[in-house]
């Protein structure tokens, strides 16, 4: 899965694993919390970005 960081969602390694992995794969990685805003934001930004 490569560099993930802490899995805290302060961690800005984890933040930016989840940011990336989102944009290759289109969702969030199966492992992670969905339930977290972070989590959720992020999935949320990248379906943002896909409709402009």
């Amino acid at each position: 899965y490569g560099d993930l960081g802490s899995g805290y969602t302060s961690d800005p390694r984890t933040i930016a694993f989840l940011e990336r992995w989102v944009r290759e794969h289109g969702e969030l990685p199966e492992f992670a919390r969905k339930s977290w805003e972070t989590a959720q934001r992020i999935e949320s930004e990248a379906k943002q970005k896909k409709l402009t």
